[in-house]
């Protein structure tokens, strides 16, 4: 009725700015013939700036953040006993500080004034090596392992009608995760593999600390996410066409979940078990040098099977969609030219914060994105390129993300919808310098 933009009015302006600097960089060397190291190091900024009302509440809020990250690796592909052997060993490393400011007032019939101030920096390494081994030439067994530490320090500042409180936080994670895999070459034209894996993630500094944080999160400090995988799948090449198909079963032990049900505000925390399985699917098909086809397809099944907290056994996860896909058409007339047409769709999935399933899912949406890149070749060692993308060719209007909206006073909830960005485009410039 009253358009895209349309917001519940308030004593401020409904909207989110956001702004994001991005820097990176790639260094590849080859010390030997079968020795390669390769370096990729980036810098990241951004900054947030949002308000949210109502016509008797006010919710704003700032995040400012930076990040520096080095990726390095050493690969060694050298034979070992006679038999073909790739071993890759290297570390990562990131540096991230963060400052979330936030301010909730309620001019209802009891008005209040909400302050939070959060400072946090976290610091992680880790290391890792892996190693593929032909045990034969039609069979190769693939070992990993991973060895990564994270350490958080901050402070939360919180004010309630003049009341300040202080609580610092100070965290300390590690983790092991090792990795098997095993691929059969069966025929020349297609391959098989079974995999498993343990695997882990530390909560980042939003989820650590973020909105409400020295009143909340702090309380119920978040643990790492924990998962064991499975994962069966095939590959089938055939000249000119190309398919994939993987079935997995997932595992997750304390995963991180923002739970709207467990208080007034809502906190992150660690959900007891969640099980995810599915299928993915994948093919390319290039019928001429200058024409390729290609499509992917994913199912998702998500569900929690264990949750002692606030009692979600048995609850989808919200936002993930069961089906989603892709199907688009590359074309390549010359020239160092790309030109790609592209179509994504995403189903049907529970509201953001509808955990209990009390709304039903949030619409699909299908939307159209067009490419365009020009790389031409500069010189024996120097590469350039353009690339062009425009995003929701067509303009549609569709929300990829809604929630559910509660009145702290009566408790009536209703649907909010976040507008998805209309028509949008992008442009990247690179140069490859290669000897």
């Amino acid at each position: 009725l009253f358009g895209r933009r349309a917001a519940e009015p308030s004593r401020n302006d409904n909207d989110q700015h956001t702004r994001v600097r991005f820097l990176d960089g790639t260094f590849e060397v080859f010390p030997e013939e079968d020795v390669t190291f390769r370096a990729v190091t980036w810098y990241r900024d951004r900054s947030d700036d949002g308000a949210v009302g109502t016509r008797t509440t006010d919710f704003d809020s700032t995040t400012d953040s930076q990040s520096i990250g080095l990726n390095s690796q050493l690969q060694f592909d050298q034979s070992v006993f006679g038999r073909r052997n790739r071993l890759v060993v290297g570390g990562d490393l990131l540096w991230e500080e963060a400052d979330f400011t936030s301010r909730f007032e309620d001019f209802g019939t009891v008005p209040f004034v909400f302050d939070t101030d959060q400072e946090a920096d976290r610091d992680v390494w880790g290391v890792f090596l892996n190693n593929d081994l032909n045990l034969t030439p039609d069979v190769i067994v693939s070992a990993g392992l991973r060895y990564d530490r994270d350490q958080r320090d901050g402070t939360g500042r919180s004010s309630f009608q003049g009341t300040t409180t202080v609580v610092p936080l100070d965290t300390e994670h590690s983790a092991w995760s090792p990795r098997l895999a095993v691929t059969w070459r069966a025929l020349d034209t297609a391959s098989l593999y079974v995999s498993w894996a343990r695997g882990f993630r530390f909560p980042n500094l939003d989820e650590a600390f973020g909105s409400f944080a020295s009143a909340t999160n702090s309380i119920l400090l978040l643990d790492p996410e924990t998962s064991e995988t499975f994962e069966v799948g095939g590959k089938l090449r055939m000249g000119r066409a190309e398919a994939n198909l993987a079935f997995y079963h997932m595992e997750v032990e304390d995963e991180i979940y923002f739970d709207t049900e467990v208080d007034l505000f809502g906190r992150n925390v660690n959900l007891d078990r969640v099980r995810h399985r599915g299928i993915e699917f994948s093919s390319f098909f290039r019928p001429r040098d200058w024409l390729e086809l290609y499509g992917s397809y994913t199912f998702d099944d998500v569900e929690i099977r264990e949750d002692n907290l606030s009692a979600l056994d048995g609850k989808r996860m919200t936002m993930i969609p069961r089906n989603r896909g892709t199907a688009g058409v590359r074309l390549f007339p010359g020239y160092d030219v790309e030109v790609g047409l592209n179509a994504n769709f995403v189903g049907a999935r529970p509201y953001l914060n509808d955990i209990a399933d009390r709304f039903g899912n949030q619409d699909s949406y299908a939307v159209a994105d067009v490419h365009l890149a020009w790389r031409p070749q500069l010189g024996e060692h120097l590469r350039f390129a353009v690339e062009s993308n425009v995003y929701n060719l067509f303009d549609k209007e569709y929300s990829e993300v809604a929630g559910i909206r509660t009145d702290f006073f009566t408790f009536d909830r209703e649907k909010r919808f976040n507008p998805s960005p209309g028509r949008n485009y992008e442009l990247r410039v690179m140069v490859e310098v290669r000897r």
